[in-house]
């Protein structure tokens, strides 16, 4: 079986979230030293859903289906992560709207950048 590989598309094995490896609950150094293994999720799925799981597979995009769950389950994550972010900065903006001299300002900013480009 091939390894998995990036096809040059957002979706295909981006892993843009990384920062739960330290905080699961279970996975850690022993006492020993050894490494614990990550907690197991089992789940049901449609026939449909893991025949094309199946296919990344055999298309090397995902290494196994393990993988393929684990990038699903990091991806929305991520994306619930970036919504909460976007919302409180959409919120600040509601509480303290932006000045009109601010808008000028980056008004007049855009326009000078937009000058500068060669198309």
């Amino acid at each position: 079986m091939r390894g998995p590989r990036n096809l040059g598309h957002p979706g295909y094995f981006h892993r843009p979230f990384s920062g739960m490896a330290g905080r699961r609950s279970g996975a850690g150094a022993s006492q020993n030293g050894m490494l614990n293994a990550m907690p197991q999720v089992v789940t049901r799925l449609d026939a449909a859903l893991l025949d094309a799981v199946d296919r990344l597979i055999a298309d090397g995009v995902v290494a196994s289906r393990s993988d393929a769950v684990r990038l699903g389950l990091e991806q929305l994550v991520e994306r619930v992560r970036r919504a909460g972010v976007g919302a409180s900065i959409v919120d600040g903006y509601r509480r303290t709207p932006q000045s009109r001299d601010e808008l000028r300002r980056a008004d007049e900013g855009l326009r000078a950048l937009l000058a500068e480009e060669s198309w």
